[in-house]
């Protein structure tokens, strides 16, 4: 697996890469992006849904997880998608991005989410009604580096909104 990741302008575009996509077995992704202060540039990415197992057993799919690595599709915006995804009989995530910097990889700043529905998204079959719903998000003003991607945070954390609780 010495595979060099391949540069940016070497990725195909969306358009080239759709096509590629349909032209094996594929199903179609469709739902709506919800987002009030997104850029325009916006990357859902479909990968698989790893578990953690229950006995610390390596999970088995019919192809290694490693193999399933469809293109990016690029939306510009915020709005409804419908996106090709290679046809895959294990668990995935659809990953979105609002890639304010356009390096295709969440940095600083930048907002990220994923969709897991836990764990019951398939791409063996359509799936029509993904919503992604970034206003559902804490936002992150000037969150420091290690923050982006790290865990949510801790329910009880932050006092409720309104103010603090009335007085016992």
């Amino acid at each position: 697996a010495d595979e060099q990741p391949i540069p940016d302008e070497m990725q195909p575009s969306t358009e080239e890469a759709q096509a590629l996509v349909k032209s094996g077995d594929h199903v179609f992704f469709s739902g709506e992006v919800v987002c009030s202060d997104c850029s325009s540039a916006l990357v859902l990415r479909v990968a698989p849904f790893v578990t953690p197992s229950d006995e610390g057993n390596e999970p088995t799919n019919d192809i290694s997880d490693g193999d399933f690595r469809p293109p990016p599709y690029k939306l510009k915006g915020a709005g409804s998608f419908s996106m090709a995804v290679p046809k895959y009989s294990g668990k995935v995530v659809l990953e979105v991005l609002d890639d304010r910097d356009g390096n295709g990889r969440p940095s600083q700043g930048e907002k990220f989410t994923v969709l897991h529905r836990q764990g019951t998204l398939t791409a063996s079959k359509n799936q029509s009604g993904l919503k992604v719903d970034f206003s559902a998000l804490p936002a992150q003003p000037g969150a420091p580096s290690g923050a982006v991607g790290g865990p949510p945070p801790v329910e009880g954390a932050a006092p409720p909104p309104g103010g603090p609780p009335p007085a016992q």
